[in-house]
């Protein structure tokens, strides 16, 4: 339950003003921000595309920095915020994506 009190606080400060339900992230393992006129809401992504993160080329050291970050926060150990920059089509979403397949299930 901690952590549903958490993602409505989070909600909250983003902006959620309306009374819909947040995700269940037991069916889902994914959610996105849906902008509405007055603020938005949380919503559950169905189907996601999820890359492996074998299959992205070219972002190594992007990849090993946030796979570690990644692996220490899912172990409850400290992890760092982190900012993707580039250009369209350089793998940001993705790298996301492939960490959400590798990750999603361990919480």
């Amino acid at each position: 339950m901690e952590r549903q009190q958490m993602i409505q606080g989070l909600a909250a400060l983003l902006g959620d003003s309306s009374n819909h339900p947040l995700p269940d992230f037991a069916g889902v393992k994914a959610a996105r921000w849906r902008h509405l006129p007055l603020g938005g809401r949380l919503e559950g992504v169905a189907r996601v595309d999820l890359p492996e993160m074998d299959e992205l080329l070219g972002i190594e050291d992007s990849k090993a920095a946030l796979d570690l970050n990644t692996r220490q926060f899912v172990a409850g150990f400290p992890a760092n915020d982190a900012l993707l920059w580039g250009g369209r089509g350089t793998g940001k979403s993705s790298l996301v994506k492939a960490l959400l397949r590798r990750y999603a299930d361990q919480g």
